[in-house]
């Protein structure tokens, strides 16, 4: 099974996890921008489509960020994006036919 294809509660399940939420990006980071969108959201729930997410990092986001896997895992996308939006106290996950992304807020759950 390929890291992209799978759920969110098999990911859970494979992993220890952790509870602290990461160091958030550092601002030379493309996806500071993002962190910094999220983070003030007051919203139990964001819905950002790919396309608005793209003009809050100014750029085109990687081919990979169409699988629902890249959105799951710190570690599967070597962090600094997943850094974004679990710093800021979400987790993501791909919907919409990967058009669009939902961010949900978790108070204590298990980061990846």
């Amino acid at each position: 099974m390929d890291w992209q294809d799978i759920t969110v509660h098999e990911l859970l399940q494979r992993s220890p996890g952790r509870t602290e939420r990461p160091s958030p990006p550092p601002r030379s980071s493309k996806y500071h921008p993002l962190y910094l969108y999220l983070k003030r959201q007051a919203a139990p729930e964001v819905v950002l489509t790919t396309r608005s997410i793209e003009a809050l990092i100014k750029r085109l986001l990687p081919g990979a960020a169409s699988k629902p896997g890249w959105w799951l895992s710190a570690e599967a996308n070597k962090g600094e994006p997943a850094r974004s939006w679990q710093a800021a106290g979400y987790m993501a996950e791909l919907e919409h036919g990967g058009q669009a992304v939902r961010f949900r807020r978790v108070e204590r759950a298990q980061f990846l």
